[in-house]
């Protein structure tokens, strides 16, 4: 379910301005792998005791292409599908977005997923 979700996220999906954030994650991946290293799996598992399941936040997952080829697009989601899936295999159960821009005001790095927590938005009331 959240797959399907993240794919759609990946077209329409927009960084949310002034939301305010509940923490930031770099996590590096070495170029076009889409294996979680050891290294890699460190800073995951820092992220996931660090983020939990708290109530009323978000996560966005920016992950930015070396360039605009496809191929490099593939690359970056890559990258965020596969921190995302750690995160739901490590019990993070909070609601997750794939955006393929850089967080405002952060200089934008290939080949690094940054995880953005963040508060949720309050709903409209119906």
């Amino acid at each position: 379910m959240n797959t399907v979700f993240c794919v759609l996220a990946l077209f329409l999906a927009q960084a949310t301005p002034g939301s305010q954030s509940g923490g930031h994650f770099a996590i590096p991946f070495p170029s076009s792998s889409m294996v979680i290293e050891d290294s890699t799996r460190a800073a995951l598992d820092r992220a996931v005791d660090a983020i939990g399941n708290k109530t009323g936040r978000e996560i966005e997952l920016h992950s930015v292409p070396a360039n605009q080829d496809i191929e490099a697009r593939k690359v970056a989601f890559g990258h965020a599908l596969a921190v995302l899936t750690y995160l739901e295999d490590h019990g993070v159960t909070l609601p997750m977005q794939i955006v393929q821009d850089p967080l405002p005001g952060m200089t934008p790095t290939a080949d690094t997923v940054d995880i953005e927590v963040r508060r949720s938005l309050p709903s409209a009331s119906r």
